[in-house]
């Protein structure tokens, strides 16, 4: 199953090109189509995916992503050969302590836990990992049920989003 419609990767490829993204982070990665997508138009572009799988206990699973959630081991499997490519297999939070071993990053995408309170927590990674003049960019902004739109409300940030898409994005 495809999370990420062709467009909204598209206009994740567009913001790449516009800024001239040479590290990107991916939270939320699930399988890496998104990934291999990026990997295969910019080979270049080092990449890092970000996604706990079936580590987070099922009491603790957003519901509404509850079929999201694979097995570990499945985490990035389309893109885990590619050397441009690292995979953590974690939530977000247990990242944030790896990443200092990483330099910082041109480009953020949000595309994890859906739920206002871990939305709001990515973004403040984010921010944190993000090389002035970076951009951060979050799927699923479209939908109020989810707590993407609540989250970048409750911090007061003019994303803007793309025509057409599920995405919006920022430059801090």
């Amino acid at each position: 199953m495809r999370y990420t419609p062709e467009q909204d990767v598209q206009a994740l490829i567009d913001l790449c090109q516009r800024f001239g993204t040479k590290r990107l982070l991916e939270i939320g990665c699930n399988r890496g189509e998104t990934m291999l997508a990026l990997s295969e138009r910019f080979p270049d572009l080092y990449m890092v995916g970000v996604d706990p799988g079936d580590y987070v206990p099922p009491l603790e699973r957003a519901p509404t992503q509850f079929a999201e959630y694979l097995p570990a081991h499945r985490v990035g499997e389309l893109v885990i050969d590619r050397p441009n490519v690292r995979i953590y297999r974690c939530r977000s939070r247990q990242f944030f302590a790896a990443a200092f071993a990483e330099p910082l990053f041109d480009g953020v995408f949000i595309d994890g836990d859906h739920r206002q309170a871990a939305v709001e927590h990515d973004t403040r990674l984010a921010t944190r990992l993000l090389r002035p003049g970076g951009f951060i960019a979050w799927h699923d902004c479209d939908n109020e049920a989810l707590g993407v739109v609540h989250a970048l409300r409750a911090l007061a940030i003019p994303a803007l989003q793309v025509p057409g898409t599920w995405l919006a994005w920022w430059r801090p």
